[in-house]
């Protein structure tokens, strides 16, 4: 007797479909990589100001570069000037924004301000956070993890938040060193991670504050949010690749018997 990979292969995707389906499971979401100026919200991810945990409004305002609507205000950067960026409606000096370096190199603005790739590109407003938003698609328990890093030269400080809806999970405040614009190395960082259950909808909120003064206040964040199988989801995989290698003992027994 003899058994056909496809056998083998539909005996797992059988497993996999009994234990649920898996695409929530399957998906990386990642700050930096997904972030665009073409919508808001942008897939599970939204960019705006509010109080974190209590409040959020969406940017409707975002730069030219990328296929923005161009209606933020200009920001004129130095080196790479593949900077994109979402703009509050009403901002003061600027602020408060998100945004990120497209560029193959690190750019600069403001004289003071280091913006490289591989961030997001934070700044709260004179009386509200900057927040990066990711909303849950479906329900279940989920991994987050990244970080914060001052951007600015000469900081006046910030305080970076990551809520679940309304409960506090991470609050680091950073203070100094500032970034070197010379060797365009960013200051002070802290990094956070954890494990958040979160029904359909629920969101989760990276937020920076200005804590207390809105000068000097850019921070750059990275965010990697994945869903985490349920044990009974990885009981039945197990069982999957089990059967696996059943089968194919079988069949290896079975063309060792025809062969004598």
């Amino acid at each position: 007797m003899r058994f056909k990979s496809t056998s083998v292969w539909a005996l797992l995707v059988a497993t996999i479909a009994a234990a649920g389906t898996l695409p929530a499971e399957a998906a990386v979401y990642n700050a930096v990589s997904d972030f665009s100026v073409l919508n808001n919200p942008n897939g599970a991810w939204s960019y705006g100001e509010g109080t974190a945990g209590s409040s959020f409004t969406a940017f409707t305002n975002s730069s030219l570069y990328g296929g923005g609507n161009g209606a933020a205000q200009a920001i004129s950067f130095t080196g790479s000037t593949n900077v994109e960026y979402w703009q509050s409606s009403n901002p003061t000096y600027l602020v408060p924004l998100i945004g990120e370096n497209k560029g193959a190199g690190a750019s600069t603005c403001c004289n003071t301000v280091l913006i490289p790739t591989g961030v997001v590109w934070m700044h709260p407003g004179t009386s509200s956070d900057a927040i990066v938003q990711w909303t849950a698609p479906v329900a279940g328990e989920y991994h987050f993890s990244g970080s914060f890093e001052l951007l600015d030269n000469n900081p006046s400080g910030i305080i970076g938040e990551v809520y679940a809806n309304s409960s506090q999970l991470v609050s680091d405040t950073l203070t100094n060193p500032g970034s070197n614009l010379g060797l365009q190395t960013p200051g002070q960082s802290a990094a956070f991670s954890g494990n958040v259950f979160l029904n359909a909808g629920g969101t989760l909120s990276f937020a920076v504050n200005n804590d207390g003064s809105v000068f000097n206040d850019s921070t750059g964040l990275t965010a990697t949010i994945t869903a985490v199988p349920e044990p009974s989801t990885w009981a039945m995989m197990l069982l999957g690749f089990i059967g696996l290698g059943f089968m194919a003992y079988r069949r290896k027994a079975s063309s060792a018997l025809m062969a004598a």
